[in-house]
């Protein structure tokens, strides 16, 4: 009988342990953030318990809703991601709007997403159907009436429906729950509508943000909804949460001002980042300059005030500099192609003085150049007392024979005079 009893604890013993094995089969997958603009980095940070990381596969999902609220892939998804690790982070910089979340494979435990399984994406939608929401204003204080502009387009279904909305944001962009809700059915495709904001917003309010919900009602009985945002969020300038302007700021006249406490900032000079991209301020504003500026630290290659996405040379006071997605590389060095061309470039600078034979520092092989430029030759050309072939400008191994040159018969073994 005991033997019995101890081989009955024994048992149960070992399912319980199973049980709090299995229990323990968890993954936890973290965002940065919970909203996004289309082509900002979004980066999940995942943490694996109770299995073996080489069994769980990943890949990003870039989604819309159904109308029974099951996510559609018909906008994209990646290849499968292996994760490395049994924590880790893998990211993704969504090309349009929507939602983007981590799809996990492979894995039959308990998932936890945070703050959500969606982050929410700003931009033009992923889909066809598109649309856009934009305030007459910047600031705003309770009781003042908004008008919206808005607009959608690219429908593919037989009947759609467009809905205004308005959510409100503290000072730290979490959203606040309230009991004013705005919900009214366009008529139209585009046109404008005004909105009054209550005079007793909750206390932490410091953004109202309109949110538009575009709905495509597909052939094949699927709803396709887009969400477009606000261009900007119109910040409550007294009462609820009395946001204070910080940052660079598109006003109501058109222009981008850089605020610092509620004030533009006139003392700003150099690059801002905004919004996925960066700006070159001065006197509060972007300046709209093109071409190699310096904030005083570094040089950068803008477009019209913004730093360009650019990798390749560009041309200052008469010279040749290399840049790297932007910005001055002065550890470019090495031959660069250019206008069907190729330079020498040493330092982030074309070698215009460089003339006669110059080795690449990345490949080892020889070049003949002339004002840093490969030149179009083939022939002889000397260098350091020696004589060597070269064909397109540059040194050629495989030349061997008896050649004529200068009036003189020589003989040339692996492209050397010998």
């Amino acid at each position: 009988m005991k033997k019995w009893l101890s081989g009955l604890v024994l048992a149960l013993a070992a399912l319980i342990c199973a049980g709090a094995a299995s229990a323990e089969e968890k993954l936890t997958i973290t965002y940065d953030r919970a909203r996004a603009q289309a082509g900002e980095t979004v980066t999940a940070n995942y943490l694996i318990e109770g299995v073996d990381y080489t069994q769980i596969h990943f890949r990003w999902v870039l989604s819309s809703y159904d109308n029974s609220d099951v996510r559609t892939e018909n906008c994209w998804k990646s290849g499968d991601i292996a994760p490395t690790g049994q924590s880790g982070s893998v990211s993704v910089a969504p090309f349009g709007g929507g939602w983007v979340y981590l799809d996990v494979y492979g894995f039959e435990g308990d998932v936890d997403y945070a703050p959500d399984i969606l982050v929410s994406v700003t931009g033009d939608a992923c889909l066809p159907l598109q649309g856009k929401v934009v305030p007459d204003r910047r600031t705003a204080a309770p009781g003042e009436t908004i008008a919206v502009d808005y607009s959608a387009w690219g429908f593919t279904g037989a009947r759609h429906t467009i809905e205004l909305t308005c959510d409100l944001f503290s000072a730290d962009d979490d959203y606040v729950a309230s009991d004013w809700i705005l919900f009214e059915k366009m008529d139209s495709d585009s046109g404008s509508f005004s909105v009054t904001l209550p005079a007793d917003l909750p206390a932490n309010a410091a953004m109202v943000e309109f949110v538009l919900y575009v709905n495509d009602y597909l052939d094949n009985g699927m709803t396709v909804t887009a969400y477009p945002t606000a261009d900007w969020k119109v910040a409550l300038t007294e009462g609820g949460g009395s946001a204070v302007l910080n940052g660079l700021v598109l006003d109501a006249d058109g222009v981008f001002r850089l605020y610092a406490g509620g004030q533009p900032d006139m003392s700003y000079f150099g690059i801002y980042d905004y919004n996925g991209g960066r700006f070159f301020i001065a006197n509060g504003t972007i300046v709209p300059l093109s071409g190699l500026v310096s904030d005083g630290v570094d040089w950068y290659y803008l477009a019209n005030g913004q730093v360009a996405d650019y990798t390749g040379l560009a041309l200052y006071d008469g010279e040749w500099f290399y840049v790297t997605n932007g910005v001055l590389d002065t550890m470019k060095a090495g031959l660069v192609s250019y206008d069907g061309r190729e330079f020498m470039v040493a330092a982030g600078r074309i070698l215009t003085e460089a003339r006669g034979m110059i080795q690449e520092p990345n490949t080892g092989e020889w070049y003949y150049v002339a004002d840093g430029q490969v030149a179009d030759y083939s022939g002889l050309v000397e260098y350091n007392g020696a004589w060597f072939w070269v064909t397109g400008g540059r040194l050629d191994a495989t030349v061997n024979g008896t050649f004529e040159y200068d009036g003189a018969a020589v003989t040339v073994v692996n492209g050397q005079v010998v």
